[in-house]
């Protein structure tokens, strides 16, 4: 039995799986994306009346704090599209927010999602923005928001604080599968320097 020979093959495929689950990994990770930077700086402090539910439903909102000094004249909330950044208001104005303040939404949870472009099984931002003017005049500035989570046939939503993206976990997964691959390249390199050549 030729041992190192042996050797060598089964390192070069330990080395090729590696490098097919990097890619694997890469490509997943392009495929759904990173978190991307929440628009509200306040999470939590925005909630549905019910917090979980069909997407047909049509809750309430509240916040649990006032909007911050210089911007009380009036607010209202808005889901986030998908790009993270363009925004659409989901309730009526609310005048005057010096004090913890609270509204209606103007659609079902089920619109609110077609409006942000979210599939389902996503996660969306909901927003309260607010102003330093009456009627949604003068300066801006989003704070409380909250992520809703979209069940993976759109049926059903969760509320949460935090917004935990799709491809995280597949991040951490193949970051360590990556560190893995380059390892085994590195003892690859070496067997290859180390083994008398077989003729």
């Amino acid at each position: 039995m030729n041992l190192p020979k042996l050797k060598r093959l089964a390192t070069r495929r330990l080395g090729r799986t590696a490098m097919v689950l990097v890619v694997a990994g890469g490509t997943l990770l392009a495929a759904e994306g990173v978190a991307q930077a929440a628009v509200g700086t306040n999470p939590g402090a925005v909630q549905l009346s019910a917090t979980s539910g069909a997407t047909t439903a049509k809750p309430t909102w509240s916040t649990t704090v006032a909007c911050k000094a210089g911007f009380q004249g009036s607010a209202v909330f808005r889901e986030v599209h998908s790009d993270g950044v363009s925004t659409n208001s989901i309730s009526p104005v609310v005048n005057g927010t010096a004090a913890p303040f609270s509204g209606t939404l103007q659609a079902t949870i089920a619109q609110i999602q077609a409006a942000g472009g979210i599939p389902n099984g996503g996660t969306q931002e909901l927003v309260v923005i607010c102003f330093s003017g009456a009627s949604l005049t003068g300066t801006s500035d989003p704070e409380m928001n909250l992520f809703i989570t979209y069940s993976a046939d759109g049926t059903t939503y969760t509320t949460g604080s935090t917004q935990v993206p799709i491809g995280e976990i597949g991040g951490i997964v193949f970051a360590g599968l990556a560190a893995i691959g380059l390892v085994v390249m590195q003892l690859r390199r070496r067997s290859r320097r180390t083994q008398p050549s077989l003729t």
